[in-house]
């Protein structure tokens, strides 16, 4: 079964895109803000689970810190 459609060929490759729209100020600096607590977030997590497999590294240096 064949289905055509009535008028000209309507190609929707060659459509240009819309323009996206402006960013305010606002918006960028609500995506650095989030961006970074996000950032400090996984390398908290990254540490965290440092310390779980290896806890002798970082409590060492603060051992050593409070001895001395």
């Amino acid at each position: 079964m064949e289905v055509r459609s009535e008028g000209p060929p309507f190609r929707t490759d060659k459509l240009p895109l819309p323009p996206p729209p402006p960013r305010t100020c606002v918006q960028v600096w609500f995506i650095h803000i989030y961006s970074n607590i996000l950032l400090w977030t996984c390398i908290v997590q990254l540490v965290a689970l440092g310390e779980l497999w290896n806890p002798r590294y970082i409590g060492s240096r603060v051992m050593m810190t409070l001895v001395a």
